[in-house]
């Protein structure tokens, strides 16, 4: 998986998560508090299904891309209530079946920041993997975000055996 361009680190672990995550801001110099990001913040996660916590092998329900977004999208409860779109990966990527979708993620209190959020999930070698990016809702460089993200994990190729 490529670095996406300007990204900081390329690659550090939330120590909360273990969920490999690329930034584009320095979290040595921006304290984010909780889940607030800085103005002009994102970030991208990619996480394997048999990684999800509790998990050794992926729950019963994450059979498919779908059901892994159908879930997330359950669980975030967006209005409207988004469509899970089939996504296309090069063919040198291995990856035979795949989804997206997007929406805003709903604000609980007043003090809570609005995010837009971008997931895809995949199946590569019958196993399943998820990927995500957040922003601040109506960022102007929210098209800017997605593109990398898109080109980030449309990046994907399988190690050299």
């Amino acid at each position: 998986m490529a670095v996406p361009r300007g990204w900081f680190g390329g690659f550090m672990e939330d120590a909360q998560s273990g969920v490999p995550m690329f930034l584009n801001f320095n979290p040595g110099k921006i304290h984010p508090r909780g889940d607030r990001l800085p103005n002009g913040g994102a970030v991208i996660g990619v996480v394997a299904g048999d990684e999800l916590p509790g998990a050794g092998s992926p729950p019963k329900w994450l059979r498919s891309p779908r059901d892994w977004l159908s879930d997330d999208v359950r669980a975030a409860r967006p209005s409207p209530t988004p469509v899970i779109a089939p996504m296309e990966f090069p063919r040198e990527a291995g990856v035979p079946n795949a989804a997206m979708v997007a929406y805003d993620v709903p604000a609980y209190s007043p003090q809570e920041q609005q995010q837009h959020c971008v997931r895809i999930a995949w199946e590569f070698e019958k196993k399943l993997f998820g990927a995500h990016l957040f922003y601040v809702r109506g960022d102007p460089k929210g098209p800017l975000y997605e593109r990398a993200f898109l080109e980030t994990i449309r990046s994907i190729r399988p190690l050299a055996k």
